[in-house]
């Protein structure tokens, strides 16, 4: 077997195990579901599972970000920061709302539960997900306030402010709000008129 073979067999059999951990951590919990229920969903031995991952949470953490390149991706999506604020504000939460897929929704539904109570859960989240959103969002409002396109703001409070506006609308689709599901796309747009208007020189 070639080494790339060997490379796209390996990737494909992670990525299967990955979409097995979903299915398993959405039906019975990450707590409850063990290796050798995900090894069982997969139809691989539970041995397999440890030449791709660590442990559970580790498992986990891959189910979070599949291809370990979420906030790099992210980075290279972001549009230029221009003068005018509010097309950014709803270009870049577009974005955000366009990868919060059905399966995304799912992950995070398992991470929310968890994370509360597994603390090494919690710091992995935060590092590899929370703190990264931050440091790319501080110097795209920190350029703002250069521009002038915007007021000047507390940046450490203002991406933490949207930040948390993202997680709370997924939080509450998670919780079932009706209107939430119901007008899921209207909010990128929505969220940046309420964001522009508290920025905006």
């Amino acid at each position: 077997m070639t080494e790339t073979l060997k490379t796209k067999t390996n990737n494909l059999r992670r990525a299967h195990i990955l979409e097995a951990a979903i299915k398993v951590f959405a039906e019975k919990g990450f707590h409850a579901a063990t290796i050798k229920d995900v090894a069982t969903q997969a139809g691989v031995a539970d041995g397999t599972i440890y030449n791709y991952f660590e442990n559970k949470t580790a498992l986990l953490m891959g189910v979070l970000d599949p291809r370990g390149d979420a906030v790099q991706t992210a980075k290279e999506n972001m549009p230029l920061p221009s003068a005018d604020l509010q097309s950014f504000l709803n270009e870049m939460l577009k974005q955000r709302w366009m990868s919060l897929t059905p399966q995304t929704l799912d992950v995070l539904r398992i991470v929310f539960s968890e994370a509360l109570i597994n603390s090494e859960l919690r710091s992995i989240f935060a590092a590899s997900t929370i703190k990264p959103a931050i440091e790319l969002g501080e110097p795209l409002l920190q350029s703002f306030l250069a521009m002038g396109a915007m007021r000047p703001k507390d940046t450490q409070l203002t991406s933490r402010t949207i930040i948390a506006a993202v997680y709370g609308l997924v939080m509450l689709r998670l919780l079932g709000d009706e209107v939430t599901t119901q007008r899921w796309e209207d909010f990128p747009e929505h969220l940046s008129k309420i964001f522009h208007g508290g920025l905006k020189p």
